[in-house]
């Protein structure tokens, strides 16, 4: 009797254990997927700008060969 009262206290602090890790798994995989997101976002944004340089660049080629052609 007394090895099933201690087989049972064992198997609830197993269950306990594993209940306590999944969750700390759970939410590390959710920081992981949070910190992506906050990539992504940076990702993208850096992006954007890139895009805006890009365009004032191409708009000043642009107008340096009018005025090289002005100049002429």
């Amino acid at each position: 009797m007394l090895w099933k009262t201690g087989l049972a206290r064992t198997e609830s602090k197993i269950d306990k254990l594993e209940i306590r890790m999944e969750n700390e798994v759970i939410e590390k995989i959710r920081a992981l997927f949070d910190d992506r997101d906050v990539q992504n976002a940076m990702l993208n944004s850096l992006k954007e700008k890139q895009d805006s340089i890009l365009a004032d660049i191409n708009y000043l080629v642009n107008r340096v060969v009018r005025l090289e052609k002005l100049a002429k």
